[in-house]
């Protein structure tokens, strides 16, 4: 009983503390986990075998009223502990079982939000991989050089489902490589590469795609006079972009540009090295970071890594002086900045292929990691964390195949070893932590992954936005993607139109805005966004959300509670 009337195991009270009369599950045993999906509906684990009234093996799905959703009926063998919806709406859920939905599950599985168990699948592609990108519901978008993927022809580039399988509604059908992939807020996609037609247009080496894959004619048609290799998407919807070019849109531009949101050129933003970008990173002040093989910019000796201030000039306290490329960037949430490539000195001291300056450029001499080849891609995870891919094959002294993972001081995590039978050319962490590899390789951890595989985390992603006062909270911890720039808050009433609200600050373990006014005694949804810089020379651009559902009632104190 509760507050003097029957409920079995589960309850729901007002904001006053009194109970919710018209929600009544009764569950036939322990309740021991709960969870909130974006969308009002309630995950519920525990012992029981019945709740509703209906058959529902330790886990089932209510709606907002209490009432089963009979949709769902994942059908576990054994209790369910632990609950976590991800920004997906997918289910990761922690228990006793063994099986669930008559698949072998460990005490750790990973349900679709129609309850159907994550059976990862194997796209299996003919060629290289070039570039991963996560959209915010759960699909990925994959490029390269690849003509067959799943068994079907998909030119260059292709969008699969979250479980793998091919997205046969997206098309775009390239005539030429795709090597860079950012997805917009908007949910369109920006693409570049060596292509000159997509969609069946003509455009040469950039386009804008909108969400079915057609060509977004609204963006202006740039002619590229080579390679467009990596992208940044900034804050304000402009668009920096590498690669070894020397022509943009009729202007000369050498190896980095930066268009308006229109797809014209931006006119004020020139820095001019005298090679070819390879790498990009964008800083929260507005200060973009460029590696690649120059050894020049604006007329100023800068070998292969420059950073230049938010107009394009050259911001001339920060010059490293990398010994050979720079092929990768991540600039981390406390403004270090790991730099990857080819080089074997960097800021006058000995660092193979990896290493992290601090904001004014000097090394930090505590972080070593060694690899003895190339490192072409980067992931940071919300943990610290650093997932690495190229062609090396040992890291810190130790077997690594062209794929590790270092903690956060650099040393080599010995818990993961997929051990790639060749290059690893890009990475991309998706929100619920898996991790999206592709390249040259046929096999990862001696099963056959044909250049592009999924791999599976044991730590798993954990996020929640929390409101507390006037404050709203994301705190993320994990496997999980680190960010690349402070994400936005967003709020909604009704759930479907967003407004920005403003940009969070990092704060330990996760990001927070303050100063937030909640509406009283209303259902209402704030949503963050972040960017996540992933792929081939980290020159991609993923987009991460994680929505929420908030009442506040007409009793709250200023401490946030009622």
């Amino acid at each position: 009983t509760i507050t003097g009337q029957t409920r079995n195991r589960i309850a729901r009270l007002n904001a006053s503390g009194s109970l919710d009369t018209a929600f009544n599950p009764n569950s036939s045993a322990a309740v021991r986990a709960l969870a909130s999906q974006g969308d009002g509906k309630i995950l519920v684990g525990g012992d029981f075998i019945m709740i509703g009234g209906q058959t529902r093996n330790r886990m089932a799905r209510l709606n907002a009223d209490g009432s089963l959703d009979t949709a769902f009926n994942p059908n576990v063998n054994a209790s369910v502990f632990a609950l976590a919806v991800n920004s997906v709406d997918t289910v990761i859920l922690g228990g006793s079982f063994v099986a669930v939905g008559a698949q072998t599950r460990n005490r750790l599985a990973q349900i679709h939000a129609d309850g159907s168990v994550d059976i990862t699948a194997n796209p299996n592609t003919n060629d290289a991989v070039y570039a991963t990108v996560g959209q915010p519901d759960g699909k990925l978008v994959v490029s390269g050089r690849f003509t067959m993927i799943s068994g079907q022809s998909r030119n260059y580039i292709a969008r699969l489902n979250a479980d793998g399988s091919l997205d046969t509604t997206f098309n775009p059908n390239a005539n030429d490589g795709v090597f860079t992939l950012v997805v917009q807020p908007d949910g369109k996609l920006v693409v570049g590469g060596a292509f000159t037609n997509i969609g069946g247009q003509i455009r040469n080496r950039i386009a804008r795609l909108n969400a079915t894959g057609s060509v977004d004619t609204s963006f202006a048609d740039l002619a590229v006079d080579s390679f467009v290799t990596n992208m940044a998407l900034q804050p304000d919807g402009k668009l920096v972009i590498g690669g070894p070019f020397s022509m943009v849109g009729g202007q000369t531009r050498n190896g980095v540009a930066r268009l308006n949101a229109s797809g014209s050129v931006d006119t004020t933003f020139n820095p001019n090295p005298n090679g070819a970008t390879y790498a990009l990173a964008l800083q929260p002040d507005g200060k973009v970071v460029i590696g690649g093989t120059f050894t020049m910019v604006g007329g100023q000796a800068r070998n292969h890594i420059v950073r230049v201030n938010a107009s394009g000039s050259l911001d001339t306290a920060f010059n490293p002086n990398a010994s050979d490329i720079v092929a990768a960037l991540a600039v981390q949430p406390d403004g270090a900045l790991v730099v990857a490539g080819f080089f074997t000195m960097i800021a006058g001291q000995t660092r193979n292929s990896i290493a992290r300056l601090n904001t004014s450029g000097s090394l930090d001499t505590a972080f070593n990691p060694n690899a003895n080849g190339a490192v072409f891609a980067l992931a940071p995870q919300t943990d610290g964390r650093l997932v690495i891919g190229g062609i090396f094959t040992t890291v810190g002294g130790q077997t690594r195949n062209r794929i590790a993972r270092v903690t956060a001081t650099g040393s080599l995590d010995t818990t993961f070893n997929p051990n790639a039978n060749s290059n690893v050319l890009t990475l991309a962490t998706l929100p619920d932590g898996k991790l999206v590899m592709g390249g040259f390789f046929t096999t990862i951890g001696g099963q056959t992954r044909n250049r592009i595989a999924l791999l599976s985390m044991t730590q798993a992603a954990l996020q929640s936005i929390d409101v507390y006062g006037s404050a709203v909270t994301w705190t993320r911890s994990g496997a999980g993607p680190e960010l690349a720039l402070p994400p936005q808050l967003l709020f909604s009433l009704a759930g479907s139109t967003y407004t920005t609200v403003g940009t969070t600050q990092r704060v330990a373990g996760g990001w927070r805005y303050t100063g937030f006014v909640a509406p009283i005694s209303q259902n209402f949804y704030l949503r963050t966004r972040g960017q996540v810089s992933t792929g081939n020379l980290n020159g991609l651009g993923s987009l991460i959300e994680s929505t929420r559902q908030i009442y506040v009632g007409d009793n709250v104190f200023a401490n946030g509670f009622n």
